[in-house]
């Protein structure tokens, strides 16, 4: 399905960076209402809860009004720092699960797991038509969840177990 960009261009929006800044902290604390971290959030599984974080996330960006606007900005400082608040608070809860039998690089993979939920969700809620948010959520976390939880430690020479014809 072939997608138009909206019209809303970065010279139509008129959002200055503090509008921007306002948008993702607000952003962000609505995903920390929804899916609160710690032991009483009511999640047992860290990909559980990831896969809820995400989906909560773009489900906020879909109902914002001016997310359109703000994702066709071009890409600014405020935007760059909200985009590695988010990869480094990933990396954070990453370090935080503790597997024995997985060894991610957590930075790496946290800010692989940003790009695809940003850049997804951008080319998503820029599109006319929008394509239906709980697809998104599906495409984004099956990335997602492929770069957060790489296959068993291998005891050769090689980091990760590859899938089979990966090379």
């Amino acid at each position: 399905m072939a997608t138009k960009p909206s019209t809303a261009g970065p010279r139509r929006t008129g959002l200055t960076d503090d509008d921007v800044d306002r948008y993702f902290r607000a952003l962000a604390g609505a995903v920390d209402r929804a899916v609160p971290i710690g032991p009483h959030g009511g999640v047992r599984t860290f990909l559980t809860r990831e896969r809820l974080r995400t989906a909560v996330w773009i489900h906020q960006v879909y109902r914002h009004p001016l997310s359109s606007a703000v994702f066709a900005r071009p890409t600014g400082p405020v935007v760059l720092a909200a985009r590695r608040s988010h990869s480094a608070a990933l990396a954070r809860r990453l370090e935080g699960v503790g597997w024995p039998a997985f060894v991610p690089h957590t930075t790496g993979c946290a800010i692989a797991a940003t790009a695809v939920l940003w850049g997804v969700t951008e080319d998503a809620v820029t599109s006319c038509p929008r394509p239906p948010c709980e697809q998104v959520v599906t495409d984004v976390w099956g990335v997602m969840r492929a770069s957060l939880s790489p296959g068993p430690r291998a005891t050769g020479p090689l980091p990760f177990v590859r899938a089979r014809g990966a090379w």
